[in-house]
C-alpha cells in the first residue's frame, strides 16, 4: 500500500469528524459537502508534502485555507455555530441554549477566533491565518470565553 492510499483511508476513517469540521464552517449541508470534497481531493493531491505527525490537522489546515478561500470569492466572511459548546465552557456542566445565546451575543470576529481555537489550532496559527497578532488572538479569545462564562 502506497503512502498515498494510507493517507487516503486515515481520512476515510475521519470522515465524519471533517464533515462536522467543514459544517461549522459553512452552516449549510451542501456547502459543507463541497468543502470536504475539495478538501479531500486537495489532501490526496498534496500527500506528499505530508511529513508525518497529525494528519486531522494537516487536513484541517487544508480546508481552513479552501474556506477562507472561499469566502474571498463570494466577498464574504461565514461564521459558524460551535456544536461543542461543553468545550467552551470548560467542560463544566452547563445549559446549552444559555451557551449558544452567549456565543450568539458575541461580536463575528470573536465567533470567528472562538471556533478555530475550539477546532485546534493555537494562537500562532490562527494569527497567521487572520493577519492579527497571536497576542491579540489570544485577549479576543479570552474575553469570548469570560463573556459565555458569564452569561451562563
Amino acid at each position: 500500500m502506497s503512502d498515498k492510499e494510507k493517507i487516503l483511508e486515515e481520512i476515510a476513517k475521519d470522515r465524519a469528524f471533517f464533515y462536522r469540521v467543514a459544517y461549522r464552517f459553512t452552516k449549510n449541508k451542501d456547502s459543507a459537502d463541497d468543502l470536504l470534497q475539495d478538501t479531500l481531493l486537495r489532501a490526496f493531491e498534496k500527500s506528499y508534502q505530508f511529513k508525518g505527525g497529525s494528519l486531522r490537522a494537516w487536513v484541517k489546515r487544508i480546508m481552513f485555507t479552501k474556506f477562507l478561500r472561499l469566502c474571498e470569492i463570494r466577498g464574504r466572511v461565514q461564521f459558524c455555530d460551535i456544536d461543542e459548546a461543553y468545550d467552551i465552557a470548560d467542560k463544566e456542566t452547563v445549559d446549552i441554549v444559555v451557551v449558544g445565546e452567549a456565543i450568539d451575543s458575541l461580536n463575528k470576529l470573536q465567533k470567528n477566533l472562538l471556533t478555530l481555537y475550539v477546532e485546534g489550532y493555537d494562537y500562532n496559527e490562527i494569527g497567521k491565518y487572520t493577519n492579527i497578532p497571536a497576542s491579540t488572538v489570544g485577549v479576543k479569545i479570552h474575553r469570548a470565553k469570560e463573556r459565555i462564562r458569564s452569561m451562563k
